[in-house]
């Protein structure tokens, strides 16, 4: 299968008012509500929408910026409504844009398969007051990594010790190992993860 290079979202609506989880690590709040904090929900609806529409939606968004001689900042309230509106769209979300405050977003690559519907999302959504999150990922084909594998070599013999007061020769037996960390390439299926989290006006309220 051919790889994937997928198309970073530039979310336009953003403007619109140890081990860790990589959902979490990955996370970027949106900027309108960065300094805000909402009360954490209760329970979470995770969705899944295929990859290629969110892919084309990146793309819509990327030439509309090209084209347009507005900076998004400048956007009008009704310019930020409407881009989010065209988030949804894609996100096949059908609540009304104006009911819906958009948190932030996570995306990342990795080589394990993640479970979309995990506690480990549903309870990051939860925590930063999300009850609905969009996900969607994409195979992107194997990736060959550089790692280090130790390498333990083992030795054994025999080794001299004093001369006796008889005049025999003392042999002792020994044995010894050493690890060496040696870099091996490693192949490995990689994956492309995004996720929307999402909060209705029916949750909504910052505290």
């Amino acid at each position: 299968m051919k790889a994937v290079n997928p198309i970073p979202i530039i979310l336009l609506v953003a403007l619109a008012g140890g081990c860790s989880s990589p959902w979490k690590s990955n996370y970027q709040a949106n900027p309108a509500y960065r300094d805000e904090h909402f009360a954490p929900t209760d329970s979470v609806d995770v969705r899944t929408v295929e990859y290629e529409r969110v892919r084309q939606y990146a793309e819509h968004e990327r030439q509309l910026r090209a084209r347009s001689t507005t900076s998004p900042a400048d956007y009008s309230p009704a310019e930020r409504l409407a881009a989010r509106k065209r988030l949804l769209e894609a996100l096949q979300v059908s609540v009304p844009p104006e009911d819906i405050t958009v948190l932030g977003w996570s995306e990342f690559t990795d080589t394990v398969r993640l479970d979309p519907y995990s506690k480990d999302l549903r309870d990051f959504a939860k925590s930063i007051g999300a009850d609905m999150v969009v996900e969607t990922s994409v195979y992107q084909g194997p990736v060959t990594t550089i790692v280090q594998q130790p390498v333990t070599t083992y030795a054994h013999g025999y080794t001299f010790g004093p001369v006796t007061r008889q005049g025999r020769a003392q042999t002792f037996d020994y044995a010894d190992y050493s690890t060496t960390w040696v870099p091996m390439p490693v192949t490995e299926d990689q994956y492309f993860y995004q996720a929307f989290f999402l909060r209705r006006r029916a949750s909504s309220g910052a505290s």
